[in-house]
């Protein structure tokens, strides 16, 4: 038979005990326990094909998470314009470079012979060695 009245816990395992609510505030007397949060409900339940709204018809609720479904959509429209801000920079910082190491290349031929045996230990895509074979910066 076994005995269930002295269960020893970890302290990872200690089952956690909520603090009693009462319309969003800790009723008196009680204290938290450990890392409990006495969160609400769940915000809609899925059942099948259909959603059910758990909100019981809270205005207030209802606008809030309206209102937090706009802000994610602005959130990640804007997240998409700081990504494409970030290409076109690094498109314009790429073209530059390449100019300036181009214009170095043609009037210092010791940096163009540097610059091509670099090029010549990294480039593996035979379209692009051709191309920079072409244009004299490999051999």
């Amino acid at each position: 038979m076994t005995d269930y009245t002295r269960t020893t816990y970890r302290d990872s395992e200690k089952p956690v005990l909520a603090v009693p609510v009462n319309n969003g505030r800790a009723l008196p007397g009680a204290t938290s326990k450990g890392d409990a949060t006495a969160s609400p409900a769940p915000i809609s339940k899925k059942r099948g094909n259909n959603s059910v709204s758990v909100t019981n018809g809270n205005p207030r609720l209802e606008a809030l998470l309206e209102r937090q479904k706009q802000l994610d959509t602005l959130l990640a429209a804007e997240k998409l314009r700081l990504a494409k801000r970030k290409q076109k920079g690094d498109r314009k910082l790429f073209a530059d470079i390449g100019r300036e190491v181009c214009h170095a290349g043609e009037r210092a031929p010791n940096f163009q012979l540097m610059v091509s045996q670099t090029l010549g230990g990294t480039v593996t895509d035979d379209k692009v060695r051709r191309f920079l074979t072409e244009r004299g910066w490999l051999s």
